[in-house]
């Protein structure tokens, strides 16, 4: 399933769905709402697709959300990250990236901004997470996740880019959005601090571990999880 966090930019998000739709993608998306977004009534109008699902919640620390969504979909076969500040413009985008990633690697789009560089909505196995134990480093807060996603499939040797699928970043830093609340809340220095700290040796021998077992045809032992229900992820 694809995971999408928005914050005071229902106009973004209805952007992004007439593009899922354009695009002709099915995965399912789960939208993530902040229960104090003064926009939330203008987000709960819009028309998603059917086999979306929309959770409104507290937190806003974006690498807890990301781990609080794999507890809720322990077995997902795969977990992939979306923002509102994204529009997909290739066609069938959603299944492209997932069979990049399969069970053990993570694939990207180019985003027409970072590109090769920065592995931007990445899409990550699940036999891949469930392994590593977290999405989001833990102690981070909104940066850096997608570095530390990225330092971990090149480690494993699974870090797969499509060149050729896009999902444009309208960003501010590439002057394709404007400056607002959402991009002014950061934590740079934390977060750099917590990324720098963190070795990716120290979590390979689990996934390493995994993939052996997997390999010869074991079982991955499951984490204790809460899925949403009627939801398929």
């Amino acid at each position: 399933m694809w995971f999408l966090p928005s914050r005071g930019r229902p106009h973004n998000l209805k952007r992004f769905i007439q593009a899922y739709k354009d695009t002709r993608a099915t995965a399912p998306v789960y939208l993530w709402f902040d229960i104090d977004d003064p926009k939330l009534a203008e987000y709960q109008d819009l028309d998603v697709p059917n086999n979306w699902c929309v959770h409104v919640n507290g937190s806003r620390n974006l690498a807890e959300m990301m781990n609080r969504f794999v507890k809720t979909f322990p077995d997902a076969k795969y977990y992939g990250f979306l923002a509102d500040d994204c529009v997909p413009r290739t066609v069938e985008w959603d299944r492209l990236l997932i069979n990049a990633a399969g069970d053990w690697g993570i694939s990207y789009p180019n985003d027409l901004f970072q590109g090769d560089k920065l592995s931007t909505f990445p899409c990550c196995g699940g036999k891949l997470i469930r392994a590593l134990g977290w999405w989001g480093l833990p102690g981070l807060d909104r940066l850096y996740i997608d570095d530390a996603l990225m330092a971990v499939g090149l480690a494993v040797g699974k870090l797969v880019y499509l060149e050729d699928v896009v999902l444009e970043h309208m960003h501010f830093g590439n002057r394709k959005a404007p400056m607002d609340a959402t991009y002014r809340k950061t934590s740079h220095a934390e977060d750099e601090a917590v990324f720098r700290a963190w070795d990716v040796g120290r979590d390979l021998p689990r996934i390493r571990a995994a993939m052996k077992l997997a390999a010869a045809g074991k079982p991955q032992r499951k984490r204790a999880g809460r899925k949403a229900k009627g939801v398929k992820a």
